[in-house]
């Protein structure tokens, strides 16, 4: 049974979370506003106010006058980006990076990390963390603000873990990313599969397409993959592999995918797909780590190529696009979701989406596409690591409290030294 101090500590820890979130989405907000958007009583959300602005995540006093014309002057907080750090790191067939964020998600500083050692895991985990090491050095001042990771892996991910049980992009199959990670930088390490996180993201951040039901498609250059939310809760289960989606049977589908099966979704509407297409061949797209880099090198180009006019290039995306939009109407049927993201490289460029549109048209009736909106997502994955690392450590209740005010004490000790000095 939960002590009644146990009991209020939760709820203080929540009610500032709550505050935070609607700080984050409207920017720069008044008092009064946060109490009408949180439910708590105006004394309560001064009070959280004022541990956050002493905490030195929150910037109070920035009047705007109210709307309506002249009259009494509102007192506006927003997030300062100095009072938190996290890092955003990426794992993907196209590149690994790391990104250092301020606390109101701008990203400061990234460095991408050389695929050399692209099988080995350990020394690519290794190469990551030196680079966040050098991140830091050169842009945090005070490393007590930083307040943790988040990991976007290309493949399976066991949550529960925080574990990479198999990921074809990569090549690596069982690694601990979180407990590796976490050991050689120092701080708490959160790993997710890359398109939840987008999604995850996509929905803290982009408050003009916020629903509790969303899903997203991923085309970049390999398989098709994708994630759902449903009641606001991402849709996570040991027997669910929304990474691929591009496996799922699909009319008119007549190559054979890598997993052995003949005409699922990758072989028509994929980004490998797309490039046979292109070139005649009757082969059968290939879905290696190795050629994950090469193809995104050739599908840029027959993007572009699409851009300039060429009909050829444009009639090939279209066409996958069309493959996938018409897929997408089985699943917005069943699965209910009020907003579908189009994201990836290929799955937001112009020709591609446009099909995707073209196709869902085609096959929903009125009432679906009444509906179902279909958006096409440009938040970059490094963004995404980003927001779901500022979400998970600094927005929510497992805020480091202790490390804050430890960071605000030695910058006081700091400052008194300099002074005396």
């Amino acid at each position: 049974m939960s002590s009644p101090s146990g009991v209020a500590s939760a709820l203080r820890m929540t009610n500032r979370s709550r505050v935070l979130r609607a700080i984050v989405r409207h920017r720069s907000i008044s008092r009064t506003a946060l109490s009408d958007i949180t439910n708590l009583t105006p004394p309560s959300v001064t009070r959280i106010v004022r541990e956050l602005v002493g905490l030195n995540l929150v910037i109070d006093g920035e009047e705007r006058t109210a709307r309506g014309g002249p009259g009494r002057r509102r007192t506006e907080v927003r997030i300062d980006p100095t009072g938190a750090y996290v890092l955003g790191i990426v794992l993907n067939a196209s590149g690994k990076s790391v990104a250092l964020a301020g606390a109101d998600g701008h990203i400061i500083a990234e460095e991408r990390v050389s695929d050399k050692d692209r099988r080995s895991p350990v020394a690519t985990l290794k190469s990551l963390a030196a680079a966040a090491r050098r991140l830091c050095a050169r842009h945090l001042s005070n490393k007590h603000r930083l307040l943790g990771a988040t990991v976007a892996c290309a493949g399976e991910v066991d949550f529960e873990r925080q574990h990479l049980i198999d990921s074809m992009a990569l090549g690596w199959q069982d690694v601990a990313v979180g407990r590796e990670l976490g050991a050689m930088l120092g701080i708490p390490i959160h790993v997710d599969n890359l398109n939840m996180s987008m999604l995850e993201a996509t929905q803290m951040s982009d408050h003009k397409h916020l629903v509790a039901d969303a899903m997203l498609v991923r085309v970049a250059n390999g398989i098709i993959g994708g994630a759902m939310m449903q009641g606001g809760r991402m849709l996570r289960s040991p027997n669910t592999r929304p990474s691929w989606m591009g496996h799922h049977p699909v009319r008119g589908g007549r190559k054979r995918c890598f997993c052995g099966e003949i005409g699922c979704l990758n072989t028509v509407a994929s980004a490998p797909a797309m490039l046979s297409a292109s070139a005649r061949e009757k082969s059968p797209a290939r879905f290696s780590a190795t050629d994950f880099v090469k193809t995104e090198t050739a599908i840029r180009r027959l993007i572009k190529s699409a851009d300039q006019g060429d009909k050829q290039a444009i009639a090939v995306l279209r066409a996958g696009g069309e493959q996938l939009g018409r897929f997408l109407v089985a699943h917005a049927g069943s699965l209910g979701p009020s907003l579908i993201h189009v994201s990836g490289f290929v799955g937001r460029s112009q020709h591609y989406f446009a099909g995707v549109q073209r196709g869902f048209a085609a096959k929903a009736p009125a009432s679906l596409q009444s509906t179902t909106r279909l958006v096409a997502n440009d938040m970059s994955v490094v963004q995404a690591a980003v927001n779901v690392s500022l979400d998970r450590f600094v927005y929510s209740t497992l805020l480091n409290v202790d490390q804050l005010t430890q960071a605000k004490d030695n910058e006081t000790i700091d400052a008194r030294t300099m002074n005396a000095a």
